[in-house]
C-alpha cells in the first residue's frame, strides 16, 4: 500500500468516524431533546388537565349551591313544606343544572324526593343506599362534598331511571389503543359486551337550619361517559384546537377502568373512538400499580406521546384513568427538520474535510514521490540526479537536503571505493600469485624432502636391525632419536603435501561404495604401525565387519583422515601406552573412534584442535614436533563427506577422537575454502 493511500484512507476514516459519531450524537441529542420536550409537555398538560377537571367539579358544586339557594329549598325544608313541592323544586333545579341525577336525603338517609315520577319507582319501604357515601359523609359533616365516583347499573337505574342507564351504556366494539406494533389493531377483550356502569362527577350540598345542624343533603352529578363537551373543552384549554394533517394535536380521554368512555379522538369514520380498552401494559401500571405512565402509544390510528394517571374516588379506590396525548407526527416533523438542518452542514463539513485531507496528502506525497524517483536514479548510479523539490513542509525540505548531501557523499565514496577496489584488486592478484608460488614451492620442497627422508629412515632402520645390539647405549639412543626425528619430519612432509593438495581443491571426494574395514582401516593401521612400534605403543582393534561398515566415500581421503588420527595418538599418547581403534555402524552412518592413553587436553584446548597450524603449547607437548595440520586436514575430509570429528578428553588420563561418516552420499559436500594460507 502506498503512503498516499494509507494517509488518505486513514485520515478519511478519522474524518468519517468523527463526522459519524458527531452526527449520531447530534441526531440522538436532537431526538432526545424533542421527545423530552414533548413528553414534558404531556406531563404538564396531564397535570393541568387533572386540575381543570377538579376545578370543573368544584364549579359544578358551586352552581349546585347557588341553584339550591335560588330555589328556596332551605326555606321550604325549614317550613316543612310538603314533599311534592320539594320534589317539584328539585326537578326545576335538576333541569337548570343539567344534572341527570339530583336527589335529597335527611340526615338519617331517608329520601325526600320519592314522589318524583322519573326517579325510578324504588320501593319506599326499603330505599337503597344513596351512591357516593364518602361524598355524602362530608356533607353530613357540614361541608360541600365532591368527587369522581363509579355508579353501577343498578345505582344508575335507581337514581336516574332506565332511560339514563340506556344512554350511558357503552358498547365495547371500537378499535383499540396499545403500546407497540403488535397492539395496533387490538380490540378490547369481550368486544360487543356492553358496559352499563358509568363515571360521574358527584356533589353533595348540606342544608343547615338556623342552629347550624344539617337538616338535609342535596346530592347529584353528571356523567363522564359520553362527556363530549367536557372533553372538547379540556382539549381546547390545553391545546387550543390545534390540528395536524387533519388530526387534533392533543387528545383528552376518560377511562372507566380500562375502557375509553369519553374522548376527542376520532376513528376513520369521524366518530369518537368510544368503547376501546387501553393496552395491558398501561392497565397494569396505572390501574393495578396506581402509577402515572408516560410513553408513546398507538391510539386508534396514530402514535401519540401519552400520559395516563389513575382517577380515584374519595375513598382512594381507582375507578378509571385520565389520559392526555400529543400527536407524535408534528414532533417527528420537527425532529426531521432539525436533523436535516444539522446533517446538511455536517455533510458539507465532512466533504470539505475530506477535500482538505486529499490536498494535504497530495502536498506531502508528491515531493516524496519526487525524492523516491531521485533515490532510484541514485541507486542506478546517476549521481547527478536533481533532488531539489521546491518549497514544501520543513521536514520534507530537510529530507530533500539530506538526500542531496547523501547523493554527494555517495558519489565521493563511490570514487574512493573504486580507487580502493582497484588497489585491492592489484594487491589480491599479487597475493594470489604469491600464495600460488608459496604452495608450489611448498609442494616442491616437501616432495623433494620426502625421498631423502625415506632413504635416511630406511638406512637408520637397517643399522638398528643389523648392528643395533652391538652399539653402545649412547650410540643406539642417538640413532633412535634420529629415527624419531625422521619419522616426525616424514609426518610433517606428508601433512604439507596434503595441505598443498587441499589448497588446490584436491580434497573434493570422489564418492563410491567402500568397505571401511578393507579400504580404510586396515591400510591406515599398516601405515601407522611403524610410529606406534617406535614408541612401543600397543594398538587394540574393536572393529566389527560386514555391511555395517559400508558407506559412500573416498577411500583415499578417509585413509588420510584416519591415518592423521592414529599419528596424533602415537605422537601425543603416552609412550608404551595403549591405543584403541573402534568402528561401529548404523542406518545413518559409521563412527570411527581413536582412543589413546596420555595427557589429553582441557576443554579450552579442545576448541582449538581443528584449526590450521595450531599446536597445543604446554609442559607435556613442548618437546613434540609437528605441523599443526593433521587434525585440521582430518576435519576438512570429514566435512567434505558431510560428517564431522568430535573430540573429548580426561586431562592427564586419555583423549578420544570420533570420525563420523554419514551413510548417504547426498550428505557429502565440498570442503570449506581455506581460512589461512601460510603458517
Amino acid at each position: 500500500m502506498s503512503i498516499r493511500s494509507a494517509l488518505i484512507g486513514g485520515l478519511a476514516a478519522v474524518v468519517l468516524l468523527s463526522s459519524g459519531v458527531l452526527t449520531f450524537v447530534g441526531i440522538r441529542s436532537i431526538r432526545d431533546r424533542v421527545v423530552e420536550e414533548a413528553q414534558s409537555r404531556v406531563s404538564r398538560n396531564l397535570a393541568l388537565c387533572s386540575h381543570l377537571l377538579e376545578a370543573d367539579l368544584e364549579l359544578a358544586a358551586e352552581r349546585l349551591e347557588i341553584e339550591v339557594e335560588r330555589s328556596g329549598l332551605p326555606r321550604m325544608l325549614a317550613e316543612e313544606v310538603s314533599s311534592p313541592d320539594v320534589v317539584r323544586t328539585l326537578a326545576d333545579a335538576k333541569r337548570a343544572l343539567s344534572f341527570p341525577i339530583l336527589g335529597i336525603v335527611d340526615p338519617n338517609g331517608n329520601r325526600l324526593d320519592r314522589n318524583l315520577p322519573e326517579a325510578g319507582g324504588a320501593s319506599a319501604e326499603l330505599p337503597p343506599p344513596v351512591p357516593g357515601g364518602e361524598v355524602l359523609r362530608a356533607a353530613y359533616l357540614g361541608s360541600v362534598g365532591t368527587g369522581t365516583i363509579r355508579l353501577s347499573a343498578a345505582e344508575i337505574r335507581e337514581e336516574g331511571g332506565e332511560a339514563l342507564l340506556a344512554g350511558l351504556r357503552i358498547r365495547r366494539d371500537g378499535p383499540g389503543s396499545g403500546v407497540g406494533e403488535l397492539e395496533r389493531s387490538s380490540r378490547a377483550d369481550g368486544a360487543g359486551a356492553p358496559e352499563s356502569s358509568a363515571l360521574f362527577q358527584w356533589c353533595a350540598l348540606p342544608i343547615s337550619g338556623e342552629d347550624g345542624t344539617v337538616r338535609a343533603v342535596v346530592y347529584g352529578g353528571r356523567p363522564l361517559n359520553y362527556a363530549a363537551d367536557l372533553v372538547d373543552r379540556l382539549a381546547s384549554s390545553l391545546f387550543g384546537g390545534e390540528r395536524y394533517d387533519g388530526k387534533p394535536v392533543g387528545t383528552v380521554t376518560f377511562f372507566l377502568g380500562d375502557l375509553r368512555v369519553a374522548t376527542n379522538v376520532r376513528d376513520a369514520d369521524g366518530e369518537r373512538a368510544i368503547g376501546t380498552r387501553v393496552s395491558p401494559v398501561v392497565r397494569t401500571a396505572v390501574l393495578e400499580g396506581g402509577e402515572t405512565w408516560h410513553d408513546r402509544a398507538w391510539v386508534v390510528d396514530a402514535w401519540y406521546l401519552s400520559g395516563y394517571e389513575p382517577l380515584r374516588d374519595p375513598s382512594g379506590t381507582i375507578v378509571g384513568m385520565l389520559y392526555v396525548g400529543l400527536l407524535e407526527a408534528p414532533y417527528d416533523a420537527i425532529q426531521k427538520r432539525a436533523v436535516l438542518r444539522f446533517v446538511l452542514p455536517a455533510l458539507g463539513l465532512f466533504a470539505f474535510s475530506l477535500l482538505g485531507t486529499v490536498l494535504v496528502v497530495e502536498r506531502i506525497t508528491r515531493p516524496l514521490e519526487r525524492l523516491k524517483s531521485v533515490a532510484d536514479r541514485v541507486a542506478d548510479g546517476d549521481w547527478k540526479a536533481n533532488a531539489e523539490i521546491g518549497r514544501s513542509y520543513a521536514e520534507i525540505d530537510s529530507l530533500s537536503e539530506a538526500l542531496s548531501n547523501m547523493q554527494a557523499a555517495i558519489a565521493r565514496r563511490d570514487r574512493e571505493v573504486r580507487e580502493k577496489n582497484a588497489e585491492l584488486s592489484d594487491t589480491n592478484d599479487r597475493l594470489e600469485e604469491a600464495n600460488q608460488n608459496y604452495m608450489n614451492t611448498l609442494g616442491f620442497v616437501t616432495h623433494e624432502l620426502k625421498a631423502p627422508l625415506a632413504n635416511i629412515q630406511a638406512l637408520i632402520d637397517l643399522v638398528l636391525d643389523v648392528h643395533g645390539d652391538g652399539l653402545k647405549n649412547d650410540g643406539r639412543a642417538l640413532l633412535v632419536r634420529v629415527q624419531r626425528n625422521c619419522e616426525e619430519l616424514q609426518g610433517m612432509v606428508k601433512d604439507y603435501l596434503d595441505l598443498s593438495r587441499a589448497e588446490r581443491g584436491g580434497f573434493a571426494p570422489s564418492l563410491r561404495p567402500c568397505d571401511l574395514l578393507a579400504d580404510v582401516i586396515e591400510p591406515a593401521i599398516a601405515l601407522s604401525e611403524g610410529i606406534l612400534l617406535s614408541r612401543t605403543m600397543r594398538l587394540a582393534r574393536e572393529v566389527s565387519s560386514g555391511k555395517d561398515l559400508e558407506v559412500f566415500g573416498d577411500p583415499e581421503l578417509l585413509r588420510i583422515a584416519l591415518g592423521n588420527l592414529l599419528g596424533n595418538a602415537a605422537k601425543y599418547g603416552r609412550e608404551g601406552g595403549n591405543v584403541r581403534l573402534g568402528a561401529s555402524g548404523s542406518d545413518t552412518g559409521v563412527d570411527i573412534e581413536v582412543w589413546n592413553e596420555g595427557d589429553g587436553f582441557t576443554e579450552e584446548e579442545g576448541s582449538l584442535l581443528f584449526t590450521k597450524f595450531t599446536r597445543l603449547r604446554n609442559a607435556n607437548t613442548k618437546t613434540k614436533k609437528g605441523s599443526g595440520l593433521g587434525l585440521y586436514l582430518a576435519s576438512e575430509i570429514a566435512r567434505a563427506h558431510g560428517g564431522e570429528i568430535r573430540a573429548d578428553s580426561e586431562p592427564g588420563a586419555w583423549a578420544r577422537f570420533v570420525l563420523r561418516i554419514p551413510a548417504r552420499p547426498g550428505d557429502a559436500r565440498r570442503p570449506a575454502p581455506p581460512t589461512d594460507t601460510c603458517p
